[in-house]
């Protein structure tokens, strides 16, 4: 979970899912408030990698994927790791890339073939229950931008209320460059 998502459950008032985050004691927290604060503050806690917080979710494997992109945005990149950013991470992070020219594989041709066979055979298989369809990675944020430029992008109350004191401090009227509200 992105740290920016607290945020949104936070104005919402929405509390977590158990084993989503971790109080400043490193017990599950279902407080999306405390935890930002501790975030923010530097203090224990925070945001429990994929898998949760236990290893019967899989939260080792979770903690391997982030141990990967310390080395890719800090070591490799040459920036600070995580317990060395300073300001709330704005400033003096870094951010790292790679290119992978996957026809050292084989055929770039087949390898492309054989990709698109493995996406329609994981958006044909049977949904868990529930569920109307399986997405592949991108499908969800793509409807969801064209849903937005048909119909806008939905503003939380209390984002719009910091907008308007942000603009108020700047000088900047709210009203003249969204309308009234």
């Amino acid at each position: 979970m992105p740290a920016r998502k607290l945020e949104i459950y936070d104005k919402r008032g929405d509390a977590l899912k158990d084993g989503w985050a971790a109080d400043e004691y490193g017990n599950s927290c279902t407080d999306a408030g405390r935890v930002l604060d501790n975030i923010n503050a530097k203090r224990p806690g925070g945001i429990f990698p994929v898998g949760g917080g236990s290893v019967d979710t899989g939260s080792h494997k979770g903690y391997g994927l982030g141990i990967i992109a310390e080395l890719f945005t800090g070591i490799f990149a040459g920036g600070h790791t995580y317990p060395h950013v300073e300001n709330g991470g704005m400033g003096d992070t870094s951010f790292g890339f790679m290119a992978l020219d996957y026809g050292l594989f084989g055929d770039k041709k087949e390898i492309r073939e054989r990709m698109s066979t493995l996406l329609e055979e994981l958006r044909e298989s049977e949904p868990a229950d529930g569920q109307s369809r399986i997405y592949t990675h991108g499908e969800k944020e793509m409807e969801s931008m064209a849903e937005k430029q048909k119909n806008g992008i939905p503003v939380n109350e209390k984002t719009l209320e910091q907008l308007k004191r942000i603009g108020e401090y700047a000088g900047v009227s709210f009203a003249a460059y969204l309308g009234e509200r």
